[in-house]
Parts: structure tokens; sequence; C-alpha cells
């Protein structure tokens, strides 16, 4: 196991690899936001099947929101995106849904001045892919969770990592079959 001690400045580092986290980063990010008032909003229809798209921007002195949906059939694409930034906050959420038997990715992502969290799921089906990755960021601690499942007869993914001051912790477990892979560490 790595020796890995987690000081305020390596979690610092880690919060500032993740994303927009540290107060530095939204002081950067929001100032930016310093027009009059202004939307921006964009709509369009394309037929045949249909073809849609939606755009919505807002910006104010201390709010930034974009919104965006995107459909599109002849047996479905969707997706959707949301952003919100204020001074203390900045929120994302993505969604995406793809068929022909499916293939499903969420990811929501939220960060204030002492958090950052990040979420994301991936199904695809087809006789089953799936993925789930958590993030956790605090000025004292770093978590991550990822978990995969593979199947046609089993791939299975599971990765834990946990981060303080005075402790860093790891755990891999790979199982892989069609006549058996284990892996732990």
């Amino acid at each position: 196991m790595p020796d890995v001690k987690c000081s305020a400045r390596s979690i610092n580092t880690w919060i500032q690899k993740i994303g927009f986290c540290s107060k530095r980063d939204l002081k950067i990010l929001v100032p930016q936001i310093t027009k009059p008032i202004e939307t921006i909003s964009i709509q369009e229809t394309c037929t045949r099947n249909l073809y849609k798209k939606l755009v919505q921007e807002t910006c104010t002195r201390n709010l930034y929101k974009k919104l965006v949906q995107e459909t599109c059939t002849r047996n479905l694409y969707k997706k959707l995106v949301q952003e919100t930034c204020t001074r203390n906050l900045y929120k994302k959420l993505v969604q995406k849904t793809c068929t022909r038997n499916l293939y499903k990715k969420l990811v929501q992502e939220t960060c204030t001045r002492n958090l950052y969290k990040k979420l994301v799921q991936e199904t695809c089906t087809r006789n089953l892919y799936k993925k789930l990755v958590q993030e956790t960021c605090t000025r004292n601690l770093y978590k991550k969770l990822v978990q995969e499942t593979c199947t046609r007869n089993l791939y299975k993914k599971l990765v834990k990592e946990t981060c303080t001051r005075n402790l860093y912790k790891k755990l891999v477990q790979e199982t892989c079959t069609r006549n058996l892979y284990k892996k732990l560490v």
C-alpha cells in the first residue's frame, strides 16, 4: 500500500484537480459573471421524425444558469444539461439516454467552498454493463468509490479510496469468471 499522508495541502491539490472547488477557483469562476442581466434563449425544432433543441442561459451579477435539452428520435436520443453557479455554489447535472436497447448516463456535480461531490452512473444493456463512481472531497477528507459490473458470465470491480490528514486507505476487489480470476488488494 502506498505511503500517503494527506496534508491540507495535498487535499487542496486533489480539490484543484477535480474542479471548481477552492475559494480561489470559485472567486475566479463567478466574477466572470459581471455582465448586466442577460438572457439567451434558443429553440430549434426540426421534423421528419423530430429533432428538438432548447438552450436557455441567464446571467446576472450573482447568478449564472444554463439549461440545455436535446431530443432526437427514430428510437430516441435524449440529453439534459443543467448548470447553476452562484458566488458560493456550483452545480451541474448531465443526463443522457440513448436507446435501441438502452444506454444511460447520469452525472451530478456539486461544489461549495468546503465540499466537492461527484456522482456518475452508467448503464448499458444488451446483457448489462454498469458503472457507479462517487467522489466526495472536503477540507479534511477525500473519498472515492468505483463499482463496475459487466456480465455475459461476469466481471466485477470495486475500488474504495479514503484519504484524510493522517490516513490513506485503498481497497481493490476484482472478480472475473469463465473459470475464475480474482484479485484483492
